[in-house]
């Protein structure tokens, strides 16, 4: 590593170079490394032999081509990380190259003869892996971007003073990294696309512990970007800190679960360390929120989690592999040192003050885990090369290849075709006769069990949960007490008004145009258009609770009976002689309709596959390998392929065909037995589901009336009584108001008249009177 990188980087602290260890204890897998490649002669040999010495003359700079190309997305680790956005660039246009070999330029020991060799990113000491396999080169490439997306995300972490952009930044390289990680595991290890063993970091296992620790790395990403920037309430520190904990305890299990020593101890034990650290700032996190609610036996509880997890990080911090990070060191032992002292002075209160008692550590309730972060998919060759690639090798193909490809083409969609309609027939078949017989509804109408039906039986036990009739009758009941009491507030409201305005109007008459003030009428209109639309309000709600009202009386007896055992219930529910051969029967048909329901879905899967095969299904590098074959038998070879679900779809149409007649047995079962027994008792019974179906939903929809009522009368009631208020103000006001004006009157009839010292002709005798 040379001296520029150094300065990226702490010195690595492992026994190789297999991992780095950033300034904030990030880490960043290596990449997969090759060997120089020569494209030229094994590409020439294959087509001189097979196309011609013209065509291999041809594209003779189209293969020097791909050296470059190679080459530019296979550089050096350290230039890899260097020029991080070129070496991306370049791996995925090597990428879209490669696709061009696909039914062109067979890549194997027998054709073309490319032999890829990369190392083991995870222990490059060892033997590279060498193979002639275009999937094994697309697989290493595809981990050296996962490899790129962690160094990027790391290096982005190391830098000091971190802002919200950059750690926003690394949480999405990180995702990405994972994208690639598991994007291996899915499409090369799962599918079988590579073969087991050909490479040890290419392998399930190894990929999900990369995949694991990415990921992991990207939660604490968000965790820090909550508590530092967004200053998210401890709640959701905690559970984004729990699935941080869970994280890397599912990295460490990964690890475990690989070959032995093929992670060096270095991987378990960073993992360790903040698997540790964050199950601490769970429990520290979580103790707030029990603070804050005053639980203070649980809230201890979890400061002595946090304590020990704490504690036990602190220990894995000093393990040699870490001992060189000593800012890591000093972070978590402030965080140890903190919880330290909340949990002494939360263990001096509860002894002192609270005397709580103190859960276990065990019988604490898991922290809902918040996972923000996950897997990005990583982009398609053709997404992150959008630009339209012409194929070097169009000429490659011959026109017999071409023209014999789309015959086999024809052959496979004419099978395709006809799998399609077999299961069409037999669906429509089934659909057509169900129809006929109206089986659904002769199941609904017909179904017969002793005492009372399970679906209707769940309706009247979520109305006995909800309380049963009686806590319905006592809601009515606080309806109309609190609409009573809306109703007298606005009765208050308009007696204040009118008797203030009717002394106005009195007073008015008497005095005339002495009388100076604002009349009654013009002062208090808003308050009475305020008051009529309140009473408006009140006048439908009434109207609307008398309906309610109406309607729970009109089914009150029958809603009454919804607070009765089901043993009552099923005792009052007559049952017919017929009834226990008409539930088997009703059995058999629910149970043949569900399975041919699950046949018919199970048949539109199996034909979305069938599509999907011979829509990926490519001849194409058949035909190449095998020129000197006839072309029927390399096509009745190739279409074997299509056996294995073409005789699933056989054996589900038939199955099908074999429970339409069985439905059409039980159908004529059921006709026979639906009028066997006591015609009068069936009828009762029907009667008697119908009305108590019918309490139900009327219970429901009253309940809910009532509820709507309830919430409404105490809105209303927020509002009228400081409407009320406003009344009396204003009446106050206006009582205020006319003492002064008397008195001012008072004093002016008082004084001596110039035409005479009587004042017998003044208008207002009552002087005295306030």
């Amino acid at each position: 590593i040379n001296a520029e990188y150094m300065g990226l980087f702490f010195p690595c602290v492992f026994s190789d170079t297999t991992l780095f260890l950033f300034k904030m204890l990030m880490v960043a897998v290596f990449s997969k490394q090759t060997t120089p490649l020569d494209f030229n002669r094994p590409l020439s040999e294959f087509v001189v032999l097979n196309y011609g010495a013209d065509l291999a003359n041809q594209h003779q700079a189209t293969f020097t081509a791909l050296n470059s190309l190679r080459t530019a997305a296979t550089p050096s680790h350290e230039q890899l990380i260097a020029n991080a956005e070129v070496s991306y660039a370049a791996i995925y246009r090597y990428l879209r190259h490669l696709l061009f070999f696909d039914g062109k330029l067979p890549v194997s020991e027998s054709q073309v003869r490319l032999n890829f060799s990369w190392t083991d990113a995870l222990q490059p000491a060892i033997r590279p892996s060498s193979f002639c396999n275009l999937d094994f080169e697309r697989a290493a490439l595809y981990f050296n971007l996962g490899a790129l997306k962690s160094h990027q995300g790391a290096v982005l972490m190391k830098t000091a003073p971190k802002t919200q952009q950059a750690i926003k930044e690394a949480c999405v390289f990180f995702q990405e990294s994972a994208g690639y990680f598991d994007f291996l595991a899915s499409d090369f290890i799962r599918r079988g696309t590579l073969s087991p063993g050909i490479s040890p970091d290419l392998s399930e296992k190894v990929l999900q512990a990369c995949r694991n620790i990415m990921l992991a790395q990207a939660q604490e990403c968000y965790f820090e970007m909550a508590r530092d920037y967004v200053h998210a309430d401890p709640a959701l520190l905690a559970r984004l800190a729990a699935q941080a904990s869970q994280l890397y305890t599912d990295s460490i299990s990964t690890i475990m679960s690989c070959p032995s020593s093929y992670f060096v101890p270095s991987w378990r034990i960073y993992c360790e360390s903040k698997q540790f650290l964050f199950a601490s700032f769970a429990h520290y996190n979580q103790s707030l929120v029990e603070k804050e609610k005053d639980e203070y036996g649980p809230e201890l509880a979890r400061l002595r989690a946090a304590h020990e997890t704490s504690q036990r990080a602190v220990l894995a911090t000093r393990a040699p592999d870490l001992a060189s990070q000593l800012g890591y060191q000093t972070a978590v032992l402030k965080h140890d040192q903190t919880v330290s002292e909340a949990l002494a002075t939360a263990e001096d209160d509860n002894r002192k003050i609270y005397r709580a008692l103190v859960p276990t550590t065990d019988s604490l309730p898991t922290i809902e885990r918040l996972a923000p972060v996950k897997p990005t998919t990583p982009k398609t060759i053709m997404e992150a090369v959008p630009a339209a690639v012409p194929d070097p090798f169009a000429q490659l193909v011959p026109l017999r290849i071409i023209e014999a490809a789309s015959r086999y083409s024809s052959e496979t969609e004419r099978l395709v075709q006809e799998q399609e309609a077999r299961v069409k027939t037999a669906a429509d078949d089934f659909a057509r006769r169900e129809k006929e017989l109206d089986l659904r509804n002769l199941i609904a109408l017909y179904e017969e069990k002793p005492g009372i039906p399970d679906q209707l039986w769940q309706g009247i036990l979520k109305t006995q949960q909800q309380g049963g009739p009686h806590a319905l009758v006592q809601l009515l009941q606080q309806v109309s007490a609190i609409a009573e009491q809306n109703q007298q507030l606005v009765q208050e409201a308009e007696r204040a008004l009118s008797a203030e305005q009717q002394e106005d109007d009195t007073l008015r008459a008497r005095f005339g145009v002495r009388w100076a003030r604002d009349n009654s009428r013009d002062a208090n209109a808003s308050l009475r258009h305020e008051l009529q639309l309140n009473t408006e309000r009140l006048s439908q709600a009434r109207n609307a609770d008398g309906i309610v009202t109406r309607k729970f009386e009109a089914a009150r007896e029958s809603i009454m009976l919804l607070g009765l055992a089901r043993d009552e219930f099923s005792s009052r529910i007559p049952i017919s002689q017929a009834s226990v051969q008409v539930a088997q029967c009703i059995e058999g048909l629910k149970k043949d309709l569900d399975t041919c329901t699950t046949l018919q879905k199970q048949a539109q899967d199996l034909l979305v596959a069938l599509k999907d095969m011979q829509k990926r299904d490519n001849v194409i590098p058949v035909l190449l390998a095998k020129q000197d074959s006839p072309e029927n038998e390399v096509f009745a070879s190739k279409m074997l392929d299509y056996n294995s679900l073409k005789e699933q779809l056989h054996a589900n149409v038939t199955s099908q065909l074999a429970l339409l007649s069985d439905l059409q047995v039980q159908h004529a079962r059921l006709m026979a037995l639906r009028n066997t027994g006591d015609t009068s008792q069936q009828s009762q019974r029907e009667r008697l589901m119908q009305q108590i179906g019918n309490a139900v939903s009327t219970f429901n929809e009253v309940r809910e009336n009532a509820s709507d009522g309830l919430t409404f009368y105490s809105k209303s009631s927020d509002i009228l009584k400081p409407f009320l208020q406003k009344c009396t103000d204003f009446c106050t006001a206006r009582q205020f108001q006319k003492e002064d004006l008397l008195r001012s009157l008072e004093r002016t009839f008082a004084q001596p008249s110039p035409q005479t010292s009587s004042y017998n002709n003044a208008p207002y005798p009552y002087a005295q009177q306030p």
